[in-house]
């Protein structure tokens, strides 16, 4: 059955590219929205010219307002929230679930996480589906701990990194974008799992990490996810997780985020402005070749009575791509039906990760990796880890 999905935030960098990843792979109706809808129209334009589809439309949508939001969602089944929204969380998922609608979203954000959680059992009592933190980050990497694990009897040890090195000064963020970033890294956490229990780390605890060609070693600090929370307990073998994050440029590790971060939590909501602009002048301004994404997982544990290891990497040259590509990979497993069900599931925690990965891939994401997945047996290390990596034959 055909199904109509609207992606609320559809002309934006990731929106976008999500929807025109929806259209190319499946037989969806995709509505593009958001409050300019000339931009949502062009975007609609833009995917019917290439893809030759009637099947996409581009629609006003004010998240802001209800009637707005009550009339989109009338002929919908499934809401991506790709929009910076946030603060709007809860009128959004309320309008959702009254009109007995799915939910997908993006969104990186502690507040979002919790007031979604606020509403678990009207989304259960109405028979929806809400699936969050999708995406890149997070939704990325309990899923690669998850594929890692399943090729390790016991799993003890396993660590998960990530560098992003985008474009900034070619990218169009709005100032809401980079506010919600700003707001989500003052709630940062900065926790590892050692020695079977949960340890906070300073924030000057660091820890180099070898991403391959062409960025190299680079230093990363500990970042705690909500994802990754329930892991130790899926898999009780697990001595050691964590997931490590490496700088944008000097300027913003340093001067924004060093200076800016405490200043945040001193003055409050006050400072949030200063700060986010600096931010974003900070990442256009200092940023440098080479661009990319990047994550990889590292694992380590007992298989057949061997201690074996496990190293993944998935990455591409555009962030926003690597952002759209996982989401649009977890959408596929709830669209033919396969992790639709009603209640809030976190996506790193519902996808199927073998067929995940696969589909990464598939979708135009570099992925390699040091086991063989048809045997589970150990195999020489994948020699590129960088976006330039090929899958080794």
């Amino acid at each position: 059955m055909s199904r109509t999905v609207l992606v609320l935030g559809g002309y934006g960098s990731a929106g976008a590219r999500i929807a025109e990843l929806l259209v190319r792979e499946t037989e969806a109706r995709v509505l593009i929205g958001g409050r300019q809808g000339s931009r949502a129209k062009l975007v609609a334009d833009r995917l019917k010219r290439q893809y030759g589809e009637d099947r996409i439309a581009g629609v006003l949508v004010d998240a802001a307002d209800p009637r707005l939001l009550r009339k989109a969602l009338e002929p919908v089944d499934l809401l991506v929230v790709a929009s910076s929204t946030t603060p709007l969380t809860a009128a959004v998922a309320e309008a959702a679930v009254q009109a007995r609608v799915d939910w997908f979203d993006i969104q990186s954000s502690t507040r979002k996480l919790t007031t979604l959680r606020g509403v678990r059992d009207a989304i259960e009592r109405n028979g929806c589906c809400f699936i969050t933190d999708g995406g890149l980050h997070p939704g990325m990497p309990g899923a690669l701990v998850r594929f890692a694990a399943g090729f390790i009897d016991r799993p003890q040890r396993v660590r998960v990194a990530m560098l992003f090195n985008l474009d900034w000064g070619a990218l169009d963020l709005p100032p809401e974008t980079t506010a919600e970033f700003v707001d989500e890294l003052r709630e940062a956490r900065m926790e590892v799992y050692e020695r079977g229990e949960w340890v906070k780390r300073r924030s000057w605890t660091t820890q180099p990490i070898d991403f391959g060609r062409p960025f190299g070693k680079r230093s990363t600090v500990p970042l705690w996810l909500d994802e990754i929370g329930s892991l130790p307990t899926l898999y009780p073998s697990l001595q050691d997780l964590s997931v490590w994050v490496a700088g944008f440029n000097w300027f913003v590790d340093y001067v924004v985020l060093g200076v800016g971060l405490p200043g945040l939590r001193l003055f409050g909501d006050r400072a949030g402005p200063t700060v986010a602009w600096l931010f974003q002048w900070g990442l256009r301004q200092f940023s440098r070749p080479p661009w990319g994404s990047i994550m990889l997982v590292e694992a380590q544990g007992w298989k057949k009575g061997r201690l074996v290891e496990f190293r993944g990497v998935v990455s591409h040259r555009d962030g926003y791509d690597l952002t759209a590509i996982p989401a649009v990979a977890a959408l596929l497993q709830y669209l033919d039906g396969s992790i639709r069900k009603p209640g809030l599931w976190q996506q790193a925690l519902v996808v199927e990760p073998r067929r995940f990965m696969a589909d990464l891939e598939r979708l135009g994401a570099t992925v390699t990796y040091d086991l063989d997945v048809q045997t589970g047996k150990p195999v020489h290390r994948a020699p590129e880890a960088g976006p330039e990596a090929r899958r080794p034959e």
